[in-house]
């Protein structure tokens, strides 16, 4: 069980020295749990896998079967497929500027985001809210070094915009 009262920052309740990725879990680690847990409610229905409707015992078990499986149409699933279309980034474009920037064609296409970016997207307006993190790393086959996005959902992350628990934590 994560406790949430210290003593003293750093201080855990036994009056240890608690290590920094302790106060980290104890700070973020509820906030992505009762995320990921909504996450985990709302994704079978994104992916088409929800459970049939309820149907009424006034009808016969052969009709009520095949009534049940007639309804059963993934609505959720083609809303958010059809939503997402429409903000697929092809390119863009700088007025005055006959190419494309070049932080585009280094950033972006390498990264292989034209394809990529359905993820995002998906997360986003599926589950409310998606993330991706630029870091540096090494790109291609050839590992040559750069800038690398990940996307991911809020089943696997979460984000805190809370300074107040963030003050709390030593810097390091």
């Amino acid at each position: 069980m994560i406790e949430t009262a210290q003593k003293a920052p750093g201080i855990n309740a036994k009056g240890r020295k608690a290590s920094y990725v302790s106060d980290v879990l104890r700070a973020y680690l509820p906030a992505w749990v009762a995320q990921r847990d909504v996450a985990l409610a709302v994704d079978p229905y994104l992916r088409g896998e929800h459970p049939l409707p309820v149907a009424s015992s006034s009808q016969t078990k052969t009709e009520l079967e095949q009534l049940r499986t007639l309804a059963f149409t993934p609505y959720a699933r083609l809303i958010l497929n059809t939503s997402i279309q429409a903000l697929n980034i092809k390119g863009i474009r700088i007025e005055g500027a006959d190419d494309q920037p070049e932080a585009w064609k280094s950033f972006w296409l390498r990264n292989g985001m034209e394809a990529r970016q359905i993820a995002r997207w998906r997360s986003a307006v599926g589950y409310g809210h998606g993330y991706s993190t630029v870091l540096p790393g090494e790109l291609g086959i050839k590992g040559e070094p750069g800038l690398v996005i990940r996307n991911y959902t809020p089943k696997t992350m979460t984000a805190s915009t809370r300074t107040a628990s963030i003050r709390t934590l030593p810097l390091r």
